[in-house]
């Protein structure tokens, strides 16, 4: 016996982590850490095979590096551990596991913050990570943000995961916080989480208010790391934010260009966000007006056209070069970036065409069915500023008039609108047949998907 204890002594002594064993009867050494022990049994955690389970009866002789002060969660880490083998074993799923780990209360929470610290084993982080965030007390964030930290990539994922998914104003400031990390892995976990969070919750305003502060008082690299995340978001809550940040002189330069770059590709442009990139057309940097041209040419704004074309003779290069792309973009034309050419053409032709276009908006307004129906058909035919035509599509589909409603569907169809895609699919179940129709055939059009006049068939289609 005293020769297996010898062995032991060795084994532990080049064992950096762990410094207990358990020597069973047939002068095996198992080492490892004491996890948790009773009366009948013993539990010991190995560092490569996971814990192992021995009968009292079994073992020879438990050798203790510090001895295991009795812990009134001893029946919790029991059982634990159970539901862990028996996920491990399949015996369970992942759901039932953390349910079951949930019902054991706030004990269990101890038991899981040390497990995480001693090599956990991938298949449970998500599930684990899981309790923590349903059985959140005030210390869950800032223990999963030091696990985010994690050598473990698996852990360091799950642990953002986490917090995203505690989702209030305290999350979100750990995210903007780990969204600095130098780890890439960890910044860019945090980054997609910080945008899931947001898109989750897009009229969130008591979510957006903090976010709003939060702006005002981060670093610039932090601004422009919330500013990127914003755009997936696809939230008008989010725009209103950025244009809170263009329409502060005081703010960096290069903080407004970030921002009004985000607020370009957005895509929306009502005439309200358009006015307020408008006016940076004749702001004293040449960076912030290249870039708000840019911006209207992604938003396809018809009405900065003869601004634009003034914009031409700026004294900056690249001011004329941004420019010139967002009139090709706007107009369709390809005329060359030279001034006089782009001013004859807003005399003779589009000068013309903007005061039809614009008596042809104001059409959609009228009482009249036929006025509504005759502007409809003949505003499909104007390319220029289409995105604010498809706009005023979309809401017409929302018309009391049926009549208006299929020709709205129509005309987006032929436009082969992709914006419109998700607004058609809810027009299938309309209840006139002449509207499903149109807009099953508009769907068709827009992509050359010959599905079935069934709204559930289409809605699996756009999720794809």
């Amino acid at each position: 016996m005293k020769y297996i204890v010898l062995l032991v002594l060795v084994v532990l002594a080049v064992s950096p982590v762990y410094a207990d064993a358990i020597v069973d009867k047939d002068g095996n050494v198992h080492k490892g850490k004491i996890y948790s022990e009773d009366r009948e049994k013993v539990i010991l955690q190995d560092p490569e095979e996971g814990f192992k389970v021995f009968k009292r009866s079994d073992i020879a002789q438990i050798i203790r590096d510090n001895p295991v002060k009795e812990d009134k969660n001893e029946e919790i880490r029991a059982k634990f551990v159970e539901l862990l083998n028996k996920l491990k074993e399949e015996k369970i799923s992942a759901q039932e596991f953390a349910d079951q780990l949930v019902k054991l209360g706030k004990p269990i929470v101890s038991v899981l913050l040390d497990y995480l610290k001693n090599k956990p084993e991938e298949h449970c982080l998500e599930a684990i990570v899981d309790v923590l965030v349903r059985l959140k007390d005030k210390d869950t964030i800032s223990h999963l943000k030091e696990f985010s930290k994690s050598k473990s990539k698996p852990l360091s994922k799950a642990a953002v995961a986490g917090i995203r998914q505690i989702g209030d104003p305290a999350a979100l400031e750990a995210l903007v916080e780990l969204m600095s990390d130098k780890d890439k892995d960890v910044s860019g976990s945090a980054s997609k989480s910080f945008t899931q969070l947001l898109a989750e919750k897009p009229d969130d305003t008591w979510l957006f208010n903090r976010l709003r502060n939060m702006l005002s008082s981060a670093k610039p690299p932090a601004k422009k790391h919330i500013i990127n995340c914003l755009i997936p978001t696809k939230s008008k809550q989010a725009v209103r934010l950025l244009l809170e940040v263009i329409k502060d002189s005081w703010e960096k330069t290069d903080i407004r260009v970030t921002a009004v770059t985000a607020v370009g590709r957005f895509g929306f442009s009502e005439p309200d966000i358009c006015d307020e990139i408008r006016n940076l057309l004749e702001d004293k940097e040449p960076e912030l007006r290249k870039t708000a041209a840019q911006a209207l040419g992604n938003l396809d704004d018809a009405e900065s056209i003869e601004e634009l074309i003034e914009l031409l003779k700026d004294q900056d290069k690249d001011v004329r070069e941004y420019t010139h792309s967002a009139l090709k973009l706007i107009t369709g034309l390809k005329f060359p970036l030279n001034h006089p050419r782009w001013a004859v053409w807003n005399k003779m032709e589009w000068k013309d065409i903007k005061a039809r276009r614009t008596a042809l908006l104001e059409n959609l307004s009228s009482n009249n069915k036929d006025k509504v129906v005759d502007a409809i058909h003949e505003l499909a035919k104007i390319s220029i500023g289409k995105k604010q035509i498809v706009s005023a599509f979309l809401e017409l589909l929302d018309c009391g008039i049926s009549e208006v409603r299929q020709e709205a569907c129509t005309a987006l169809g032929s436009m082969k609108a992709k914006e419109a895609v998700s607004k058609l699919v809810e027009k299938l179940d309309d209840y006139d047949g002449k509207v499903r129709a149109a807009a099953h055939n508009a769907l068709q059009k827009i992509t050359g998907k010959n599905l079935p006049l069934q709204k559930d068939e289409w809605e699996k289609s756009t999720r794809r």
